[in-house]
Parts: structure tokens; C-alpha cells; sequence
């Protein structure tokens, strides 16, 4: 498991073996919820294979996706609400089957306090992950729904399982009817296949052109 997680490498070898006494595997099913809003989070974890989905919830239960948590990566807010002590603001489900390296709250509070690797890689979480959140913030409030859609389906992995439409059409909101024709009218052309309430990616090229041509 330590070979999978980047953040460990050049760690002392004590803190080595500290983690692998304090962590375990969680495996998770899609769309598995791992957190909540209101929770308190008792644990930190890192992704070792598949990805985690970090969503937000509007009044009327709308979903606003923040980002996505791939292998050798992990949630910003959980630290955050780690190290401030506060209730979890969002909610964290798996995209597909995923194994999650998760290691006590207490654990990372002292490793932050203790260690120099490891507070430098919380703080570049922190720092990447807001880069990520207001450039996607840029991204939504300018480009159309099209290109968005597009940004979303070339983001899977070329041997990536069909994607949940329903998940994918929770992220645009208000907007979801609409992108839901547009899925429609790209599977009549042969760029996607609608599949067992699943979407798969099948031309990668004309959704490139999309993406690219309307920034």
C-alpha cells in the first residue's frame, strides 16, 4: 500500500511504520457515501485506487460538484475540518469501486504537528485544491453547458466503466434536462453510448474539439 501513496515517499522510516499500524483499507462501492454535511470527520484519507466525488447541496438538494479526489490524493475539506475541528461541509461519495487509505484524526493532527513532510504536503493540498475550486468556479460561470459536459467525460480514464448518467447530470444543477439532451444527441452521433443508465465515452476527439473550441 505505501508504494501507491506519493506523500509517504521519503518519509522517516518510523513514520513508515506508524502509518502502516494506524491505517486501514476501506473499499467502496459506487456511489458509496463516505461523508456527510454535519459529520464530524474521524478519520483522513488518501486514495489508493478509483476516486471520490466532493459535492455540494443546495436548498433544494442540488448537487454542485467541487472536485475530485483521485489515487495518491486526498480531501482538502476533511483536513480542514481535522484541524479546525468543525462538522463536514460537504458530502464524499465514490465514483466507482474504490480502496481508500484512511488513518485516525488524531493521528494527523499529531503528524501535521510533528512533521515537516507532512505538514508541507497539507499545506499544498490546501493551496492546490483552492486553485482547483476557483478555477472551476471560472470555468462554469463562463463556459457553456456544451464544453462543460464535454470537460467532465474526456476527465474519465479511457478504461473507465460507464458512468452513472444520473450522476453525471446531478452536477449541472438546473441545467440537467438540458444536458441531458445534449447526451442524447452525442450518442445518436456515435460519440457516446448510453448503456444500462450508464455513460461511455466511445470518440474522444469531437468532445476534445468542443472543450477546446469554445474557451
Amino acid at each position: 500500500m505505501l508504494t501507491s501513496i506519493d506523500c509517504l515517499k521519503g518519509a522517516p522510516p518510523t513514520v513508515l511504520r506508524e502509518f502502516e499500524a494506524e491505517a486501514r483499507t476501506i473499499s467502496l462501492a459506487p456511489d458509496r457515501l463516505l461523508l456527510s454535511p454535519g459529520e464530524a470527520c474521524a478519520h483522513f484519507g488518501i486514495v489508493i485506487s478509483g476516486a471520490l466525488r466532493v459535492t455540494l447541496l443546495g436548498p433544494s438538494h442540488r448537487e454542485a460538484v467541487l472536485y475530485r479526489v483521485l489515487p495518491g490524493e486526498s480531501c482538502v475539506l476533511t483536513a480542514a475540518s481535522i484541524l479546525g475541528s468543525s462538522p463536514f461541509p460537504a458530502v464524499v461519495a465514490a465514483e466507482g469501486p474504490t480502496s481508500v487509505a484512511s488513518i485516525p484524526a488524531p493521528t494527523f493532527r499529531s503528524w501535521t504537528e510533528r512533521h515537516p513532510f507532512w505538514r508541507a504536503f497539507v499545506f499544498r493540498l490546501l493551496a492546490e485544491r483552492l486553485a482547483e475550486v476557483l478555477a472551476r468556479v471560472q470555468c462554469v460561470s463562463a463556459e457553456p453547458l456544451e464544453a462543460r459536459i464535454a470537460r467532465v467525460l474526456l476527465g474519465l480514464s479511457h478504461d473507465a466503466p460507464p458512468v452513472v448518467s444520473g450522476t453525471l447530470l446531478a452536477q449541472f444543477g438546473q441545467e440537467r434536462e438540458a444536458a441531458r439532451r445534449l447526451l442524447d444527441r452525442w450518442a445518436r452521433t456515435g460519440w457516446l453510448d448510453l448503456v444500462r443508465g450508464g455513460v461511455l465515452v466511445r470518440r474522444r476527439e469531437p468532445l476534445e474539439r468542443i472543450a477546446h473550441d469554445t474557451r
